[in-house]
């Protein structure tokens, strides 16, 4: 049961895939749904909208190992208030993207970071 979810998992995400020439970048997964897919995904389907915060927490988990080399940034990292920090945002503007929304409400995570490094 384990390995079919994981191919159904696995046959999702290689369909979410999204990408653009001119900013040469491209998005793996959910990053690339607006907010008002993931305020849906909260109200009416309880397994998509984990699959939204397994992008996020690999969002996260990503960018803290490349900036801090040892994840230290994790530590300040709340998912709840997290989370209910993101629902707010996407309510607020439902057509970002979660890939535009999640590096907003990082800033000032990372800022305390830093500031604690730089002692």
């Amino acid at each position: 049961m384990v390995v079919i979810r994981l191919f159904v998992l696995f046959f999702i995400m290689q369909s979410a895939i999204a990408h653009s020439d001119e900013d040469l970048f491209g998005i793996i997964g959910v990053g690339y749904k607006s907010c008002d897919d993931y305020i849906y995904a909260l109200e009416n389907n309880r397994n998509q909208s984990l699959i939204y915060r397994s992008w996020v927490a690999g969002y996260i988990t990503g960018f803290g190992h490349l900036i801090t080399k040892n994840n230290s940034f994790i530590e300040y990292f709340d998912k709840e208030i997290f989370f209910k920090n993101m629902e707010a945002a996407c309510r607020t503007d439902v057509n970002k993207t979660i890939y535009e929304v999640v590096p907003e409400l990082m800033i000032p995570i990372f800022k305390t970071w830093k500031r604690d490094q730089n002692g």
